[in-house]
């Protein structure tokens, strides 16, 4: 479910249009098969917006997903599998380093809503200033 969601992810931040071109394609979904289950894997809000977060937040979130070991990359692939990483799966983690990775889900879907919300403002906003022709 996790590779479906971001390869629509990608998909909505290339407004559904991947040029056939490689460096295109390999900048939407990576060089290998490696490097696509890695960009699968980040939060949705540093897929979707990479270029915006490709130095302060996804930039660090590639840091530490480097320095996790197999059992600590396979007990996140259970977190995120099907759910969104929540407050109660950063406390529950006994490992420093994993739980600074899951905050950046949490911190992630932060900006989505601050996102969100300012976008909706500023419909309505909109709407209540249109003139009527």
């Amino acid at each position: 479910m996790r590779k479906l969601r971001s390869i629509q992810c990608i998909l909505n931040a290339t407004h559904g249009i991947v040029s056939g071109r490689k460096d295109f394609f390999e900048a939407a979904f990576g060089k290998n098969i490696d490097e696509f289950l890695k960009i699968a894997m980040m939060p949705e809000e540093y897929i979707i917006n990479r270029r915006k977060h490709e130095n302060n937040g996804a930039y660090d979130w590639g840091k530490l997903y480097n320095k996790l070991s197999e059992i600590q990359i396979n007990q996140f692939k259970e977190i995120v599998s099907n759910k969104k990483v929540l407050e109660s799966d950063i406390k529950i983690s006994t490992s420093i380093k994993m739980k600074k990775f899951l905050s950046h889900y949490i911190e992630a879907e932060r900006i989505y809503q601050i996102r969100r919300a300012k976008k909706r403002e500023l419909v309505q906003y909109i709407k209540d200033n249109q003139q009527v022709i």
